[in-house]
């Protein structure tokens, strides 16, 4: 039996599916399970990733609504049969040997997930993404308060190879993310309440709070690529993903699940994150935000095309279900 399973997943777009799984699979040479969850793809691309499971004998499940990411993970998880999972997103690529870094030091340490070092590129740069991080439910007096800081974030990696070495952190992302499976079995998976935002933060508490180390890898890279622009068929999936209703839910569900006030102001700073997220991406204004520098542009999106984007969003999405209608997943169907 292999050691890991790849659960590849949508995040956010469509697109970068087919180019970002084929490098996936070119440059994985280690042994490993392979599950891919189609979300609700359109007719050519599921032909295409049907195509790709025939030819390279991965289990592919599809829904034919557009599905939470965690939803997706906890499909995929149902068919692990592994000691450890990987969860990866459907707009990153993968240097070589980056999954046996991962699989190696989770031995090694012991570790219940284990992070790379994430990158990014947007517009041909290349800058670190996040090399681990911190998340805290509790001030220092004990007093509940969520927190959440992304270390080595934007910075160059020339700059810090000298100091990007294996260690423990207390927070990963779900860009790629190995996982143990015991520990994803008794918590009972992903947290199904978690629609968009906080579900790495969620996973990264739960996993402190059981006792267990956490480690990020710096020989194993990933990069997330961040697109400069949408592309017009990305759209409705992006808007949805990051919807004021899976964004409401989430904090909401992420202050209940670790006792912080809803009001909380680092958990209003993450509802407003997927906010300013989604705003930013689908409606582009590059040439006045240049003129008027982002602190102004920034207060003019909050103040006047918040207001006029919710209402058009609710309009355009009228199926955005409340938390307690999205809260039992889906049954997932094993694509023909």
């Amino acid at each position: 039996m292999n050691d890991v399973t790849i659960a590849f997943v949508f995040r956010e777009r469509q697109t970068p599916t087919i180019a970002s799984l084929k490098q996936i699979i070119e440059t994985t040479t280690e042994p490993h399970d392979m599950i891919v969850f189609d979300d609700a793809s359109p007719p050519e691309m599921a032909h295409t990733l049907r195509e790709m499971a025939a030819k390279h004998g991965f289990m592919l499940l599809r829904n034919d609504t557009q599905t939470p990411p965690n939803h997706q993970r906890n499909a995929c998880f149902e068919h692990v049969k592994t000691p450890y999972v990987v969860f990866i997103d459907n707009d990153v690529t993968v240097e070589p040997g980056w999954l046996d870094a991962l699989v190696t030091c989770a031995k090694e340490t012991g570790a219940a997930l284990v992070s790379p070092l994430y990158l990014e590129t947007i517009a041909g740069k290349t800058r670190i993404h996040m090399f681990g991080g911190q998340v805290t439910t509790k001030t220092d007096d004990g007093e509940p308060a969520f927190d959440e800081r992304h270390f080595f974030a934007h910075e160059r990696v020339e700059d810090n190879e000298q100091i990007l070495v294996r260690s423990e952190t207390g927070l990963v992302e779900f860009h790629a993310v190995l996982v143990e499976t015991q520990i994803l079995r008794d918590f009972g998976g992903l947290d199904p309440d978690l629609l968009s935002v906080a579900e790495h933060a969620d996973l990264s508490v739960r996993v402190l709070q059981a006792g267990r180390k956490i480690i990020r890898e710096p020989s194993s890279r990933i990069t997330y690529h961040i697109p400069a622009r949408l592309e017009p068929e990305d759209k409705a999936y992006f808007q949805q993903r990051w919807s004021e209703t899976w964004n409401e839910t989430s904090c909401n569900r992420l202050a209940v699940a670790h006792g912080v006030p809803a009001q909380d102001e680092r958990i209003q700073m993450v509802f407003r994150w997927g906010r300013m997220h989604r705003q930013r991406a689908s409606l582009r204004f590059p040439t006045l935000r240049r003129v008027l520098g982002k602190t102004v542009f920034d207060k003019i999106m909050r103040r006047y095309i918040k207001p006029w984007e919710v209402k058009s969003n609710r309009r355009r999405f009228p199926h955005g279900a409340p938390a307690q209608a999205v809260s039992k997943q889906p049954a997932m169907a094993e694509a023909a």
